[in-house]
């Protein structure tokens, strides 16, 4: 998350470095990659090797399943309207765009 941050904030001046700033404020958390979990992004890179996926969008998808949540904070509309968590749920992407209608949701889940 950080690097995929500090990289879309690399032509705003001061940019990368307030957004280091705002994770050492306590703003955000890093959460540190585990052998488990860089297996699981490999898994993902190489299911989603025709989109291709990138190793910041497979990150956000095992935090996702991890933490287990529905909800990711992206530009990326397309590509995380495609991808799954656990192969079965689709994300709740945010934030919502003007004009376009959230569906409902099941009784179910």
């Amino acid at each position: 998350m950080l690097t995929e941050a500090t990289h879309l904030l690399a032509r705003v001046p001061g940019g990368p470095q307030t957004c280091c700033d705002f994770f050492l404020e306590g703003g955000a958390v890093l959460v540190p990659s585990s052998p488990v979990s860089l297996r699981r992004c490999r898994e993902l890179l190489h299911l989603y090797r025709d989109l291709p996926m990138d190793f910041a969008d497979a990150t956000l998808v095992v935090l996702a399943e991890e933490l287990d949540t529905r909800v990711v904070l992206t530009t990326d509309r397309r590509d995380f309207g495609i991808y799954r968590i656990g192969a079965r749920r689709s994300f709740r992407i945010e934030p919502e765009l003007p004009g376009r209608k959230r569906p409902r949701r099941s009784k179910r889940g």
